[in-house]
């Protein structure tokens, strides 16, 4: 899980951090962990998809900063 995640941040930096169709993916990838009965690391991966999205929606509205 934790090469997933250190392969999925670099993606994020080669690609630029706010990457819509990069988060879909580690969504889609935390559905097959829960599928696979992994929930930890499901969890873990969908909690970093919402801290990278609600950061996402800090830089699209800047005035909340």
């Amino acid at each position: 899980m934790i090469l997933y995640l250190l392969r999925m941040r670099l993606r994020m930096v080669r690609r630029g951090w706010y990457n819509s169709e990069l988060l879909d993916e580690m969504m889609q990838r935390g559905y097959e962990l829960k599928d696979e009965g992994r929930l930890k690391e499901c969890c873990n991966l969908w909690q970093e998809v919402w801290r990278r999205q609600n950061m996402l929606e800090v830089v699209k509205t800047p005035e909340l900063v």
